[in-house]
């Protein structure tokens, strides 16, 4: 069951849904409705909903996160330039993976983060893509954005790329891994959108038969 698209939650209470097969991808879809500009919503209103977003899909741990939050709220100047931060980051994702914008793009938000919170370096890893790593390991405030950009700089170059996909509700277009055998996912989830379109569908159908 998705979590309601509506709003009315927080990752403090509610686990991310994590389908896009790659974290950078999961990141951009903390934008409910992307593909409508009138029903858009905003999953990660503040930088306390980026950690809570980080806690739950398994980047960061309690201490790392109770400890950010608690820096936030100290420095809210520096959490809300973070907050700024991060979502251009968001903005540089989707347009490298977003199979309708896939803009020519080097990741130079990433890259820039990476190296700001600690050393970047570069692992070569064969057919699938280059690795990276980094050194971040504190209490910087752009922690909780480093897994990210380190999955978008490995998925800019893997063959999974061409793979990304965006949901066939062109409402909903959050991004995900068609790694199926014969690449035919159309949907972020079957239980969500997959569902929602087939009872469409049926709808559909049956006002025409009357």
């Amino acid at each position: 069951m998705m979590f309601s698209r509506r709003g009315a939650f927080s990752f403090a209470n509610e686990r991310p849904i994590l389908l896009g097969g790659a974290l950078c991808l999961d990141f951009i879809n903390t934008i409910g409705w992307r593909g409508d500009p009138i029903r858009t919503i905003e999953f990660i209103p503040s930088y306390s909903e980026l950690v809570h977003w980080s806690l739950g899909s398994g980047v960061l741990d309690q201490h790392k996160s109770a400890h950010l939050i608690d820096e936030g709220l100290r420095n809210p100047a520096k959490s809300t330039a973070a907050l700024e931060v991060a979502k251009e980051l968001r903005v540089e994702l989707e347009s490298a993976f977003d199979p309708d914008l896939r803009q020519s793009t080097n990741l130079s938000i990433a890259t820039a983060i990476l190296r700001s919170v600690g050393d970047l370096e570069m692992l070569v890893a064969g057919a699938d893509g280059l690795r990276w790593t980094s050194t971040a390991t504190g209490s910087d405030i752009l922690l909780p954005l480093v897994p990210v950009a380190i999955s978008g700089l490995e998925l800019a170059t893997s063959r999974k790329r061409e793979m990304v996909k965006r949901c066939a509700d062109q409402d909903c277009a959050w991004l995900f891994i068609d790694d199926t055998r014969n690449h035919s996912r159309r949907w972020c989830s079957m239980e969500d959108c997959g569902n929602r379109a087939k009872a469409g569908a049926h709808y559909a159908r049956r006002k025409q038969n009357f």
